[in-house]
């Protein structure tokens, strides 16, 4: 029965073995089920953590994803504006010569205002000339809040906008080495700050619509040479003018002339207070020189005219007419003769000359 057994068994096998070889060698015309085709499945990449990257690739790569995120809405943005302003993807063309200026300036920098209508665009192509990189007001369209700002003439102004002009605090920077820092309103220069100008000139004090007015002083090579008031840009009002030399007028200016009542001091000793006209001695004064000679009298166009004291060291007085700076005309010279007596003379004067005693 064993033997059965293993003969019904090995009778199984070989009819498994032949179906198996029959399929191999494909010579059974019988269909069996269609396989399906096989397909390679993708893998899925894997998404960039930025926070596994090391900390040296960590911060290039949140600011490239920042500026990139940026452009878009900003370029989104200025699409909608009436005006077709656009962005340059660089950094503003700040001209050679203003960037050599600015290396030889403390650096100076301007906060962000926080509102929900403003966003900041970079570096931005205007349509009326010139270049912005700043705070806008996208409901208005216009420069608004801190920015720097690229105009037509190349000169390059960092501080606050309103309305798409120069407001509140800012630093001007010319192409001809003008720089100005200080207060702003309406894009004039309004209230306090500091002029630099090219010729090495420094103002500090109050502005009105670009010009010095008000209260200022004025700086040059290091020195104070006035200190005073201004108006429309000049000296005007009192103040005190220092010269290089070291001679110096304090007194009444107009139109950056000195005009009115001063005083006027050289440095070897001679002075002159009275009035003045176009920067001369013009009017009523006194002239004082180190050795004792007095003047009191009447001056025209700087020189001694009409009626006039002259006073010497050694006691001579003349009091009399005066033209063109000389004796000239009538008048009374006065002196002590040999005796010590007192002497006063009426005499006629031409140029300086007595003509004759009266």
């Amino acid at each position: 029965m064993g033997t059965s057994f293993s003969c019904c068994n090995a009778q199984q096998l070989d009819s498994r073995f032949q179906v198996e070889e029959i399929t191999k060698t494909g010579s059974v015309s019988k269909p069996g089920p269609t396989a399906k085709p096989f397909r390679t499945r993708k893998k899925k990449k894997k998404k960039l953590n930025l926070l596994e990257l090391p900390v040296e690739l960590l911060i290039p790569s949140l600011s490239r994803a920042y500026l990139i995120k940026r452009h878009f809405e900003a370029a989104r943005i200025l699409k909608s504006f009436r005006l077709s302003h656009r962005l340059i993807f660089t950094p503003l063309p700040t001209k050679p010569e203003i960037e050599k200026i600015e290396s030889t300036l403390a650096p100076y920098s301007v906060k962000s205002i926080n509102s929900k209508n403003l966003r900041f665009f970079p570096s931005t192509k205007l349509t009326e000339g010139g270049f912005y990189e700043g705070q806008w007001d996208i409901i208005l369209q216009t420069q608004e809040g801190s920015g720097i700002m690229l105009y037509s003439d190349d000169s390059k102004f960092i501080g606050y906008f309103h309305d798409g002009k120069r407001n509140h605090q800012g630093r001007h920077i010319k192409m001809d080495g003008d720089i100005y820092e200080g207060e702003y309103n309406d894009n004039y220069m309004q209230g306090k700050g500091i002029l630099y100008r090219n010729n090495g000139i420094v103002y500090t004090g109050d502005f009105e619509k670009n010009l010095e007015s008000g209260y200022g002083t004025i700086e040059q090579l290091g020195k104070v040479v006035y200190v005073g008031s201004f108006l429309n840009g000049m000296k005007h009002g009192k103040g005190k003018l220092t010269m290089l030399d070291g001679n110096f007028y304090e007194g009444e200016f107009k139109s950056n002339t000195m005009d009115g009542y001063g005083k006027y001091v050289w440095t070897d000793g001679k002075e002159y207070m009275g009035q003045w006209k176009n920067n001369k001695p013009h009017g009523e004064g006194t002239y004082i020189w180190p050795d004792g000679r007095k003047y009191y009298g009447y001056y025209a166009d700087g020189l001694r005219h009409g009626y006039g004291e002259f006073t010497w060291p050694d006691g001579r007085e003349y009091k009399g007419s005066w033209a063109k700076g000389k004796m000239h005309g009538e008048g009374f010279y006065a002196f002590d003769d040999e005796t010590g007596t007192r002497q006063s003379l009426k005499s006629s004067w031409i140029n300086g000359k007595r003509e004759k005693w009266l």
